[in-house]
């Protein structure tokens, strides 16, 4: 496959203690790939610069984790795993967890990360049935390589420039709420509520009541802010409850309540 460059590194702490046959494959693959023949989607994600790059990655891990589910992969001869792992630190053996939770919020990982113009992605390979000793090798590199193409097919895609503009987005609204000495920014159409105590997805609307931000609340009545998103204001999802206007220059409005400092 020519899009990723893999090298392979022993996982000698790992193998120490779990006694595993274990390396960590480090794939590279130069941005302009996940581009080809979209000039149109490769501009707006060089517009969005760092906060466009942390979203990539994310996004990547996101698809990677899913992929690499362990009951996804209980008849190969290679387990992959993402190197992220909650318990690792707690229990080594055939019963620890060997996929990280999904958060509802993006961070930069050290496993996956896309810095200047390469998208790095890491992961644990342990070898997980008999294998010809003569074949090991090959039979590896073509898991990993499927893996790869998988994840490459599901990250070039208009859902990811979705995920990268809502998230441009979000980052360019806390900018403009610390220009404005406020703390806080809910746009009208929000759904507060959450689903359950232990989901992060909104209630359903009914019963829960779209927010609007009031006209009689002394200084904190409905503010409209502009926000800078160039060409990845094409890419914000047009479904959502929040009503988000978008201009030829770039510029996205959204009305809502602004919370000054102090309030």
């Amino acid at each position: 496959m020519l899009k990723w460059n893999v090298i392979y590194e022993e996982d000698s702490f790992f193998n120490a203690l779990t006694s595993s046959s274990s390396v960590v494959a480090t794939a590279q693959m130069g941005i302009s790939n996940l581009f080809f023949n979209k000039d149109a989607q490769r501009e707006a994600f060089e517009q969005g610069d760092r906060p466009a790059r942390v979203a990539l990655a994310d996004y990547a891990a996101r698809v990677m984790t899913d992929i690499l589910l362990p009951e996804k992969q209980r008849q190969e001869p290679f387990l992959m795993e993402v190197l992220y792992n909650k318990q690792q630190h707690l229990q080594y053996g055939p019963t620890r967890r060997t996929y990280s939770p999904l958060v509802p919020f993006i961070f930069e990982r050290t496993d996956v990360w896309c810095r200047e113009n390469i998208l790095h992605v890491s992961f644990r390979v342990t070898k997980n049935a008999k294998t010809n000793a003569s074949e090991e090798d090959k039979v590896r590199e073509n898991i990993v390589h499927h893996f790869l193409s998988n994840l490459y097919h599901q990250i070039s895609t208009s859902k990811a420039m979705v995920h990268i503009a809502c998230n441009v987005l979000q980052d360019n609204i806390r900018n403009v709420i610390k220009q404005k000495a406020a703390i806080a920014f809910i746009a009208n159409g929000s759904i507060l509520p959450r689903k359950s105590g232990a989901s992060q997805q909104p209630m359903s609307s009914p019963p829960a009541i779209p927010f609007q931000a009031p006209n009689n609340s002394g200084t904190m009545t409905p503010t409209t802010i502009l926000i800078p998103m160039g060409a990845l204001q094409a890419y914000l999802p047009s479904s959502s409850a929040i009503s988000i206007s978008l201009s030829k220059d770039g510029l996205v409005s959204i009305t809502g309540l602004m919370i000054p400092e102090g309030k």
